[in-house]
């Protein structure tokens, strides 16, 4: 072949890989960029942060239901006598929801000067009300956290909304007692029109109730407009 063509032929494939090569290289990076979003996508599923009202709440916020002293006498008297006799008669120490990463210190609550349910006075922290049963005497032992807190965000009880039939509640003694329980129901009540009987009174089988804020953020009068209720009935 003439020299002048080959010449020709080897500039025209020089000029074809140096295309190929930017092409493969341009390529490369627009997968790149590709595979970041597609990181950075994933990177942000999984449990959800506090929303923004969480940020709002604080250590005022009322996790239980108004009991003025005439209803609260009565659901005392209605409070059957305990039908089993409890295994250990040590305190309560803490209460476990494997489930939703629960493992939190139990403090014992009663009602405030108004009639209101008092409510923990920390964010990790679960109260058990002492006008309800005690764990494994045969009643309804009523328990309730905070589903968020100031300055602090995601609470004990944050994820509390995810629980549903057949989950496993455990409360522990001090002594290292346990009792199990399995969750029958989770219901979202307004807080003025909640069933306060059926909620904290006695219940046909032993159980144990779960009490925590849910619905929308009040921001004047720093309360949420609805109560989470999850039921739970022992092994």
């Amino acid at each position: 072949m003439p020299p002048t063509y080959l010449k020709r032929k080897r500039r025209v494939h020089r000029w074809l890989m140096g295309a190929g090569v930017t092409l493969i290289v341009a390529a490369f990076a627009l997968l790149g960029l590709s595979f970041s979003g597609v990181l950075d996508e994933t990177a942000s599923v999984g449990v959800p942060e506090p929303t923004s009202e969480a940020s709002l709440s604080d250590a005022s916020t009322s996790t239980g239901f108004s009991l003025d002293a005439a209803r609260l006498q009565r659901l005392a008297q209605g409070q059957p006598t305990p039908v089993v006799t409890p295994v250990s008669t040590a305190p309560l120490d803490r209460l476990v929801i494997r489930k939703i990463g629960v493992d939190a210190p139990v403090v014992t609550l009663g009602l405030d000067g108004q009639g209101v349910m008092q409510s923990p006075s920390g964010p990790f922290e679960v109260g058990w009300y002492d006008f309800t049963a005690w764990p494994g005497t045969g009643g309804n032992a009523v328990f309730s956290g905070h589903v968020d807190y100031a300055s602090v965000g995601a609470a004990v009880f944050w994820r509390l909304r995810e629980l549903g039939p057949g989950d496993l509640v455990e409360v522990r003694l001090a002594d290292g007692t346990s009792y199990q329980y399995l969750v029958v129901s989770s219901v979202s009540y307004t807080s003025g029109d909640a069933p306060i009987a059926e909620i904290v009174g006695p219940t046909g089988r032993e159980s144990v109730t779960l009490i925590t804020c849910t619905g929308t953020f009040n921001r004047e009068i720093h309360q949420y407009s609805h109560r989470l209720v999850v039921r739970a009935e022992r092994l």
